[in-house]
């Protein structure tokens, strides 16, 4: 019978009797039982850990299990394992996959088995440390550029990894489908200018990228090193789009408070420490390699107007566009979309 891959009871038997056969060790156990986590919202993303007669090396390491939602995403499931062995195999902070598995009958689906990288992500840290010492969090930020940096210095050219031609050129034609197929009005005149100036990043400058390089996909431990998850859209781009995605984030998403305390302190976080943070990140990422600003301009009203057309299509209501039970745009306060839609323009109308 097939399992549900949102069900960690269900996932659990499945992943032993695979992991058993696998390993060839039939005294195989759960040292933890498979224990979701609130990241991977392309995935069903379990923490585990096993034990047994035999068992050592990598496999006795605290692991992740990433269960694609449908049979059909064998490719993003390869395509994910080969950025992230690629990254993990030039001694960057990246799990490395253990196993990949796209035709196994075991969940019924795609999934990945990877290492686990210790600690919380930066995020958290970073609310950790504002009340206590801002100092710290600001070293986070710094340490949060040099590894993107890191990132982008990473030589590509061994043909382990494709490129597949400017990005521009695949996303506006399938924005413009989604546009009439969906009657999104709202988005016909941000979608002109984007069409207009798509030369100002034609063609791409490019690196290795992670493409959602941002502090909820940093993880960092106890020594304050730090580790980067999530790497379903990594490839070979421009990494201009690459540092534009945190700056968009940082600057229009708060999350969603869940106390007074945050509450009463988000309007304040949002006006001082974050544009701190922010300034910190560039000018740290900028001392090492160059951004060019137009460049950068475009890109950074690409990806707002990439999480507009996302809140604005219907399809994101009915869940459709991930697995998990919380959509992206979910996790932050009432005021996001219309944030966004002022950074878009502030970035379009910027001379």
């Amino acid at each position: 019978m097939p399992i549900d891959p949102s069900d960690a009871e269900q996932v659990a038997p499945a992943l032993l009797a695979y992991l058993r056969d696998r390993l060839g060790l039939p005294g195989l156990a759960l040292a933890e039982a498979p224990e979701e986590v609130t990241y991977g919202l392309t995935t069903y993303t379990y923490f585990f850990r096993l034990a047994g007669p035999g068992l050592d090396g990598e496999w006795a390491a605290p692991l992740v299990l990433r269960v694609f939602p449908f049979p059909d995403q064998a490719p993003q499931a390869e395509r994910e394992a080969a950025a992230q062995r690629f990254a993990a195999d030039s001694g960057y902070p990246a799990p490395r996959p253990l196993a990949v598995e796209t035709a196994n009958d075991a969940l019924a689906r795609p999934f990945i088995v990877m290492e686990r990288l210790p600690g919380v992500t930066m995020l958290d840290k970073l609310g950790a440390n504002l009340g206590a010492n801002l100092g710290a969090a600001t070293r986070l930020m710094e340490k949060m550029a040099d590894l993107h940096v890191a990132l982008h210095r990473l030589p590509f050219e061994d043909g382990s990894l494709t490129y597949e031609g400017p990005l521009i050129e695949r996303a506006l034609p399938a924005y413009r489908e989604q546009i009439e197929s969906f009657g999104l009005r709202a988005l016909e005149e941000p979608y002109s200018w984007l069409e207009q100036h798509r030369d100002m990043v034609l063609p791409e400058e490019l690196s290795f990228c992670h493409n959602d390089f941002h502090p909820f996909n940093l993880v960092v431990d106890d020594d304050e090193r730090v580790g980067v998850v999530e790497w379903q859209n990594a490839g070979i781009g421009d990494r201009h789009l690459d540092v534009a995605w945190p700056l968009v984030l940082m600057r229009t998403a708060s999350p969603e408070p869940r106390k007074l305390a945050e509450r009463l302190i988000a309007p304040i976080a949002r006006r001082f420490i974050t544009p701190h943070f922010v300034r910190k990140y560039l000018a740290r990422y900028q001392e090492q390699i160059d951004l060019d600003p137009e460049r950068l301009r475009y890109w950074e009203a690409f990806r707002a107007f990439g999480m507009w057309a996302r809140i604005e299509d219907p399809r994101a209501a009915g869940g459709m566009f991930v697995a998990q039970k919380q959509r992206p745009e979910d996790r932050f306060d009432r005021g996001f979309p219309g944030r966004l839609k002022r950074y878009f323009w502030a970035r379009a109308n910027a001379s």
